[in-house]
C-alpha cells in the first residue's frame, strides 16, 4: 500500500469537542497509520491558510458541525459533514431506506387522522430548528384531533407562519414510564447507546385535556439515563444510520420498542446538534452514564480512529468507500 500523506481535517466547534479529543483521535490514527495526519480546525477561528490549502491528499469529517461544508469548500478530497436535515426529509429518507417510522402527517386543520393508521393517540412536533427536550409538543387522542385542530394551529401559529409545518406522528406506547433509546453512531458503527425513561408514569387512557412533556421520556431534569444493552435496538438504529444518512459521520438515532409487539420504531434522526466525546455540552450526559463507561462502552475513539484510517486511505486510493 502506498504511504503517501494525508491530511484528515476535523472541522469542530470547542463546545462539542475538546483538546482532548482531539489528542486521543490524533494519536490513535497515527498509530493505525502513520501516513495520515489528523488536523483539527476551529470553525470559529479558522487558520489562514484555509485560503490557500495545502494540495496533498485529504479527507475531511466532522462529529457535528453543520457549517463545516462552507468552511471546507477549497480543502480539496471528499467532506463527509453534518447538513441540516428537516424532520419531514429525515423521516422520508427513513421510510425510503426500509426503517420503521411511526405514521406521519404535515398537519393541516383538514386533516382526519384515522385511528387505525396512527393509534388511538397521537403528537403534534414542531418542526422549527433548535426544539429539543420534548419542546414545541402536544399528546392527545386521535379522535379529537378534528375537534381541536383549529385549537392546536393557534398554538403553533408563529411556526407555521415562518413555515415550520409541525408533523402530526402516530404515538408508539413503551411502557407505564415513556422511554426511548439513543443510538449515537459514527458511519454506521455504534459509539454509545442509552435508555432515557420519564421519571413519572403517564397513562393516556387517563387523559382528560392534552399533554405535553409528561407524554414524553426526555423533559424533565429528572428523567433516568443509562446505558443501554439491547443488540437489537442497537443494530436497528446503526442501520437505519447507515442506509439512511451515509453522508454523515455522527448520527443520534432515537428509537422506540412497541410495548405491546415488540416491534421498533425510529422516531427522529439527530444531526450536527450531536457530541459523542468529552465536550462540555455533554457533561450531564457524561455524569448520568459515567464518562469512562460510556466511552468504553463500543471503543467510541477507537471505533472513530478506525473508522477515518479506512475511508482516508480508501479515498486517497481510490477504491469505494
Amino acid at each position: 500500500m502506498s504511504t503517501d500523506p494525508i491530511n484528515v481535517y476535523l472541522p469542530y466547534l470547542r463546545k462539542r469537542v475538546t483538546e482532548q479529543d482531539l489528542r486521543i483521535l490524533a494519536g490513535k490514527i497515527a498509530i493505525l497509520a502513520p501516513e495520515i495526519t489528523l488536523r483539527g480546525i476551529d470553525v470559529e477561528n479558522p487558520p489562514p491558510w484555509l485560503l490557500a490549502p495545502p494540495l496533498r491528499k485529504s479527507f475531511t469529517f466532522t462529529l457535528n458541525v453543520t457549517r463545516a461544508a462552507k468552511l471546507m469548500a477549497d480543502v480539496p478530497g471528499p467532506k463527509y459533514t453534518a447538513r441540516g436535515i428537516s424532520k419531514p426529509k429525515q423521516l422520508k429518507r427513513l421510510e425510503k431506506a426500509g426503517v420503521r417510522v411511526p405514521a406521519t402527517a404535515p398537519f393541516s386543520e383538514a386533516l382526519a387522522p384515522d385511528p387505525d393508521q396512527f393509534s388511538p393517540y397521537l403528537f403534534v412536533k414542531t418542526t422549527a430548528p433548535g426544539s429539543s427536550r420534548a419542546r414545541g409538543i402536544v399528546f392527545l387522542r386521535t379522535e379529537e384531533f378534528p375537534a381541536r385542530a383549529a385549537e392546536i394551529a393557534a398554538q403553533f401559529a408563529e411556526d407555521i407562519a415562518a413555515g415550520y409545518i409541525p408533523l402530526v406522528q402516530a404515538h408508539v406506547p413503551t411502557g407505564l414510564h415513556p422511554t426511548h433509546v439513543r443510538v449515537l453512531t459514527f458511519f454506521g458503527h455504534p459509539l454509545m447507546v442509552y435508555r432515557t425513561t420519564a421519571p413519572a408514569p403517564f397513562d393516556p387512557e387517563k387523559l382528560a385535556d392534552t399533554a405535553e412533556g409528561a407524554a414524553t421520556s426526555n423533559a424533565s431534569d429528572r428523567r433516568d439515563r443509562r446505558l443501554e444493552n439491547d443488540p437489537e435496538i442497537t443494530t436497528f438504529g446503526a442501520h437505519a444510520a447507515a442506509a439512511a444518512f451515509p453522508e454523515t459521520p455522527v448520527m443520534g438515532m432515537d428509537i422506540l420498542r412497541h410495548v405491546d409487539t415488540g416491534e421498533l420504531y425510529c422516531i427522529e434522526a439527530n444531526v450536527g446538534n450531536t457530541a459523542p466525546l468529552s465536550a462540555p455540552v455533554t457533561r450531564s450526559l457524561r455524569d448520568d452514564l459515567g464518562t469512562e463507561a460510556m466511552l468504553a462502552q463500543f471503543g467510541a475513539y477507537d471505533v472513530i480512529a478506525e473508522e477515518v484510517v479506512r475511508r482516508a486511505r480508501a479515498e486517497a486510493h481510490g477504491r469505494v468507500v
